[in-house]
């Protein structure tokens, strides 16, 4: 009876100690933090980091195969990137060309709750252009630098979740 008893206790302390280490890992939405995770300098910054790093697969070039490969990833609590996902391909050459990049990534700034980093699902799209030098020249001729929201990344996703608003015809279908 005291056998049972024993083993019982421990595996009580078995699953609250996996279910608080679930909690320390749980993976929140970006729009759910304090402060956004960031690259440092910036998202322009971290385009220019793409620009540089993208090597262009030749299948994808042969093929002229232009586009965006959208990847979701998290920005880990030490600002590491881990599980990199293609959410939406373009070929399977720029698919794995774009997850080698975020995976080579420099370490972001992490994504806060209550001052605290957090590990935070974050979007981004990687574009393949053909003549992206062209359209490079083209925007930073407007000022020298990647157009950018007022206040930064952060400032436009809270814009956009406090103004976006569901239609309502589309909530009856």
């Amino acid at each position: 009876m005291m056998r049972k008893l024993m083993i019982l206790a421990l595996t009580g302390i078995a699953m609250f100690t996996n279910s608080v280490k679930a909690q320390n890992e749980k993976v929140v939405d970006f729009t759910s933090v304090d402060q956004q995770p960031s690259y440092p300098g910036g998202i322009a910054k971290f385009y220019d980091y793409l620009a540089k790093e993208i090597k262009y697969p030749e299948v994808a070039k042969n093929n002229k195969t232009e586009g965006k490969v959208f990847v979701s990833f998290v920005v880990e609590k030490n600002g590491s990137l881990g599980n990199v996902v293609v959410t939406r391909g373009l070929s399977a050459e720029t698919n794995a060309e774009a997850i080698r990049v975020i995976k080579n990534s420099p370490n972001w700034n992490p994504g806060l709750i209550n001052s605290k980093p957090v590990r935070v699902k974050y979007n981004i799209n990687v574009n393949f252009n053909l003549s992206q030098k062209g359209a490079e020249k083209k925007t930073k001729a407007l000022n020298g630098k990647a157009p950018e929201y007022p206040g930064g990344t952060s400032k436009l996703y809270s814009y956009l979740v406090k103004n976006i608003k569901y239609p309502d015809q589309a909530k009856k279908k």
